[in-house]
């Protein structure tokens, strides 16, 4: 750090509307959630650089980037954050959580999430998927996500 600390870039970030998630699809969503913030970050730091969650929905990353290309990769860490970009999938339905861990199709660690075609992924790799196929279609988002409320028979 005291050799380079022009080319050090700190990223602070909170998952927003993370208690919303928690209540509405339950802890597991949430667990899903936080591991794809931290995934992403991961991703996003690099091999020289280091993320890791604070605690709650906060989260920080630290990356060594050439300061010639800090807006750059900065501009890139946008579409993994914000929840309104269509690279991010909504996969709030129930029917996506799995009750055991199976290997991702991608990455092949265990994965708790089940695509719409059924197949195992973690959501941060069928994002990247996405993102690195952008004319192929295989990870969409849910049509509306459904509200552990609106699940079930209702008096």
């Amino acid at each position: 750090m005291e050799r380079h600390p022009d080319e050090l870039v700190l990223v602070l970030a909170a998952a927003d509307h993370f208690k919303q998630l928690n209540d509405d699809f339950g802890h597991a969503a949430g667990d899903a959630a936080l591991a794809s913030v931290g995934a992403r970050l991961t991703e996003w730091a690099g091999p020289h650089g280091v993320a890791g969650r604070l605690g709650g929905d906060e989260f920080a990353a630290l990356a060594r980037i050439e300061p010639g290309h800090q807006a750059l990769r900065l501009d890139h860490l946008a579409p993994m954050t914000t929840p309104e970009q269509p690279t991010l999938l909504n996969w709030g339905d129930r029917s996506h959580f799995r009750t055991t861990p199976a290997p991702c199709v991608l990455c092949r660690k265990p994965a708790m999430l089940r695509s719409h075609a059924g197949e195992v992924v973690h959501k941060v790799c069928a994002e990247i998927w996405n993102l690195r196929n952008p004319h192929e279609v295989r990870f969409v988002s849910d049509d509306r996500p459904r509200r552990r409320k609106e699940v079930g028979v209702h008096a």
